[in-house]
């Protein structure tokens, strides 16, 4: 069980202009393990699809997620868990300081061995 409160602070949105933001939180009952929540609107990706839903996150959804958990590697983000309420659909990983991936790479171009 996670707890998004006190610690809720909005690291990005999207780049397409979706109404998606990731927050820091603390899992309930392990206070000292950090943890982000991607927060992702239903209303929003179903406009994308062009599906319908059914009151449970879109395949898109259920897909990251899969893809998350079937990852396992010291250098990629940990999947925690999924879960959905009427309008929003969330997915939980372990929390890395720094930003994404993307936005570096966009920034630096090329990368040497120890870069930042």
């Amino acid at each position: 069980e996670h707890q998004t409160a006190p610690v809720r602070a909005p690291l990005l949105a999207s780049d397409d202009g979706a109404p998606l933001l990731v927050y820091v939180g603390k899992r309930r009952f392990h206070p000292s393990v950090t943890v982000a929540v991607k927060a992702i609107p239903k209303k929003h990706i179903s406009i994308i699809q062009g599906q319908q839903l059914n009151g449970s996150a879109p395949e898109v959804i259920k897909r990251e997620a899969k893809i998350l958990l079937s990852v396992k590697h010291p250098n990629c983000i940990h999947f925690e868990q999924m879960y959905d309420s009427n309008t929003m659909a969330y997915i939980v990983t372990e929390y890395i300081e720094g930003g994404e991936l993307y936005t570096r790479i966009a920034k630096w171009k090329i990368f040497g061995e120890i870069e930042p």
